[in-house]
């Protein structure tokens, strides 16, 4: 996938993507997706310490995406970096598919956590975060909510 370097094209063509995607998987959330457009391109294209190459690099920086009802942001973000095929992509919300409705954890590199019940995703990060320090392993965690879990579960 080609790639510009300026950030307001990319967060464009995904937010172009999205609503082709969305439709064709006739799935609900494209405002929920839309709205998490430039957090995510901000992330991917400038904050984190990712390579597409290395998945599972023990200093990679990771991104809990908890906010799963907006996953098509998500695969849309990890098929532009490298990380999703264009095949892989295809099989979004399809029955058998790669990737579902929302993230599941290592269903396809760069998915750093499965979503679902609201409120687990900030204290998974902080999770993750304090295993880092024990280990003493360099790296940054991110994660990226819903309002509505501002409300719900452990947040």
């Amino acid at each position: 996938v080609s790639e510009s370097n300026n950030l307001e094209d990319i967060a464009l063509r995904i937010r172009g993507e999205l609503v082709k995607i969305s439709n064709q998987a006739n799935t609900p959330h494209l405002g929920s997706s839309l709205s998490c457009v430039d957090i995510l391109v901000a992330a991917y294209w400038g904050a984190l310490n990712i390579d597409p190459n290395k998945p599972d690099a023990p200093d990679r920086d990771r991104l809990i995406f908890s906010k799963g009802h907006a996953a098509t942001t998500l695969y849309l973000a990890l098929n532009m970096k490298g990380f999703i095929s264009d095949q892989t992509l295809a099989t979004y919300a399809k029955s058998g598919g790669l990737l579902p409705e929302h993230p599941v954890y290592k269903s396809a590199p760069g998915i750093e956590a499965t979503s679902g019940s609201l409120g687990h995703g900030l204290p998974l990060g902080l999770g993750v975060a304090v295993s880092a320090r024990i280990h003493k392993i360099d790296y940054r965690v991110y994660v990226v909510m819903s309002d509505g879990e501002c409300n719900e579960g452990s947040v």
